[in-house]
């Protein structure tokens, strides 16, 4: 699963030769060993290596997301992230880019009140249908029409340059890390679908070479990524842009409520928190 996984996000499973090796193993009825020699060889000699064990970022078992509430800990979804590229080589093809995602609410507040929100719970920021399943009142611009299109089920962010500082030209809201881009969940679009996943969207929209995403940087447009269920704040903050010093103070301030002083990279949350009066 995790090799077809990737196979299907990089769009090999529309290559003829990936189709011709499926159907064989079909027709052969092949065995589990079979299927997984067949596919692991297709892999190899598509990434021109006699391994795929010594690419940095092959790891079939994936990692869980952390238990907020409980450091050290592992729980919730475990994620399994694309092996064609690693963080280093995602760090070279996007620098300075991040992924960055708005909230609705334009009001004084809002952002530390979604933030104190998310970390009340368990510490990530989660979909329309994740809502819905807990009970949590559903929000957003259109969230029953996101249900009905597939989009529900996804987080939804755009691939921008990540802010430095308050002249920079940049939207209120959340900037992520980057390395995102490497989960097998995720769909970027060159467009904005409304993060459609019905019928054949993803096979004939999706973009996944990183060539592809920094242009989108170079020429921002309304396109779109997205990634199944939820992600996690603390751990993937980069940066979040607010309009006014006071909000900033608010925002820090509902991060040491819940005891969250610094970052995973060892940022103190203040230098991650930017005020742009511009932003909007």
């Amino acid at each position: 699963m995790y090799l077809h996984k990737q196979a299907y996000l990089t769009k090999a499973v529309d290559e003829p030769d990936y189709d011709q090796m499926v159907t064989d193993l079909d027709r052969r009825n092949a065995s589990k060993e079979e299927r997984l020699a067949a596919m692991r060889g297709f892999g190899q000699q598509r990434l021109g290596v006699d391994d795929l064990n010594v690419l940095p970022g092959y790891n079939p078992a994936g990692e869980y997301q952390p238990a907020f509430k409980l450091p050290g800990e592992r729980a919730g979804y475990r994620h399994q992230y694309r092996f064609d590229i690693s963080d280093d080589d995602l760090d070279e093809a996007l620098p300075g880019v991040g992924l960055y995602h708005g909230i609705t609410g334009e009001n004084e507040g809002e952002v530390a009140r979604f933030i104190d929100v998310v970390l009340q719970n368990n510490g990530a920021i989660i979909s329309t249908t994740e809502k819905m399943q807990a009970g949590v009142p559903v929000g957003g611009m259109s969230p029953y029409l996101d249900v009905k299109t597939g989009s529900g089920n996804y987080f939804f962010t755009r691939i921008r340059e990540l802010p430095k500082d308050e002249r920079s030209i940049s939207s209120r809201g959340f900037y992520f890390n980057k390395r995102l881009l490497r989960r097998l969940d995720a769909i970027s679009y060159e467009k904005d679908l409304y993060g459609q996943t019905s019928e054949n969207y993803p096979t004939k929209y999706r973009i996944h070479d990183p060539e592809e995403m920094m242009d989108r940087v170079r020429r921002p447009r309304f396109d779109e990524t997205i990634f199944k269920n939820s992600v996690m704040l603390v751990e993937n903050l980069e940066v979040i842009v607010v309009q006014t010093h006071d909000e900033r103070d608010e925002v820090i301030d509902t991060f040491h409520h819940h005891s969250v002083m610094e970052l995973p990279n060892d940022r103190r949350i203040e230098d991650a928190i930017i005020v742009n009066k511009w932003a909007w």
